[in-house]
């Protein structure tokens, strides 16, 4: 079972605003992986600013593209749109790409896929497919984006557990256990291909993933050897009361970051 935190690409060096911002920073902090988020159309320059610092250390780092917010495909000819991605792929050194697909991003899977297609093709990095999920399992947005996606070799889905703007009175550690396990039987692969990533501490839609949760999520997670654990995100596990991008409400630093390395070493 694999631990890599996402870590935002636009907070590079920005210590005012978190105590994790570099690859410097993530090492010191005990984790070896990560995930940079987010590769979008107009972000190249934020991306590769990053590359000294990778090259530098011996974190390894997955290169993630999309999110809620970003749009990938830009207007440029798809030929350049895969020479920039590969170009990004060679200087960072990165063996991995992390394909976050949702919201209006759903409008530009079959071109998203000819991207990651031919960056694959390229050069041989695997791919992952981060997906929302619904109360129940997958919903007819994240099947869409796999079906896109049947002829690239996906070697991993991410499940984001998060943001479900549906009450709830029990424990969210629980919940996200139903879910995966719906989700596996729904996709009959087995469990070292399935990833989770929950938001820590307070999440957007006012619910909270807490401490305890965690450890939960992370008993099965381990019990179950599953592929991957990350969440959302290394730069936000800092204590503090600011907003919902730079903290997660907990009392002390890097506590999320200390119980996933408790159980990944």
């Amino acid at each position: 079972m694999r631990f890599a935190p996402y870590v935002y690409a636009w907070g590079h060096n920005n210590h005012a605003a978190y105590k994790v911002c570099n690859v410097a920073d993530v090492e010191r902090v005990g984790v070896m992986e990560i995930i940079l988020a987010f590769y979008v159309d107009g972000r190249y320059n934020e991306i590769i600013n990053w590359k000294d610092d990778i090259r530098r250390s011996a974190v390894r780092v997955r290169l993630a593209l999309g999110g809620a917010c970003g749009r990938i495909i830009s207007d440029k000819p798809m030929q350049r749109q895969v020479a920039e991605l590969v170009h990004l792929i060679r200087e960072l050194d990165v063996d991995w790409i992390d394909v976050d697909i949702e919201g209006q991003g759903n409008a530009d899977a079959v071109l998203v896929c000819q991207l990651v297609s031919g960056a694959v093709a390229e050069t041989g990095v695997r791919v992952s497919l981060t997906l929302p999920v619904e109360w129940t399992g997958l919903g007819a947005e994240a099947v869409h984006v796999m079906e896109v996606f049947h002829q690239v070799p996906v070697s991993m889905y991410n499940l984001m557990v998060m943001d479900f703007y549906t009450p709830y009175e029990g424990a969210w550690g629980v919940k996200h256990i139903q879910i995966l396990k719906s989700v596996q039987r729904q996709l009959g692969i087995p469990w070292s291909k399935l990833g989770v990533c929950p938001m820590i501490g307070r999440n957007d839609d006012g619910t909270y993933f807490t401490l305890d949760d965690w450890d939960t999520l992370l008993k099965f997670a381990r019990s179950v050897d599953l592929g991957l654990v990350t969440f959302w995100a290394l730069n936000r596990d800092q204590a503090g009361t600011g907003g919902i991008d730079t903290h997660s409400s907990q009392p002390h630093d890097y506590q999320y970051t200390e119980r996933a390395l408790l159980y990944t070493r």
